[in-house]
């Protein structure tokens, strides 16, 4: 079908998945409850390396990074409104 991206999210599953499926299809992930540096999935936050970027929510100081690439994902963007929460309690 000629997938452009790969869209991951939540657990560690969706991201082996998409990785074992493609080298060269990007993989876009929200890592939620797993650290994808200590699963091997990226080298390192800043610079992930390979087919496989995204953010990690387990990183709370990355906030202003996140902010920064959501601003240049919509540069339009003028209000953001974030709902915070713990998984698993």
């Amino acid at each position: 079908m000629g997938v452009d991206i790969i869209f991951a999210a939540v657990s560690e599953a969706p991201v082996r998945a998409a990785r074992q499926a493609s080298a060269t299809i990007p993989v876009v992930m929200v890592a939620i409850d797993f650290d994808p540096v200590a699963h091997g999935y990226v080298a390192s936050l800043a610079r992930p390396g390979g087919n496989v970027t995204g953010v990690s929510l387990q990183q709370p100081q990355l906030s202003t990074k996140r902010m920064e690439l959501l601003k240049a994902a919509l540069p339009k963007l003028a209000r953001v409104a974030i709902l915070w929460g713990r998984f698993g309690s």
